[in-house]
């Protein structure tokens, strides 16, 4: 039996990377699904019409001259 090409040794440093980047979101999602949140209420709730226009990121607002209502 013979063993796949490892490919160009960079590419060892970058699978090391991405294996222990897996197993930290991996382990954080652990944590987080360790966590006791029956019967809490969240903070806040988003409501896109409730955010002021000026907090509204730019490519939300209405260009100028275009209604207001017409923004997505």
């Amino acid at each position: 039996m013979t063993t796949p090409d490892p490919g160009p040794p960079e590419a060892a440093g970058r699978t090391a990377a991405v294996a222990a980047t897996a197993d930290h979101v991996l382990s954080v999602l652990g944590s987080l699904r360790a966590l006791d949140l029956d019967g809490v209420r969240p903070a806040a709730a988003y409501r896109p019409d409730t955010v002021a226009p000026e907090a509204r990121p730019l490519e939300a607002r209405p260009l100028e001259g275009e209604r207001a209502d017409a923004a997505v």
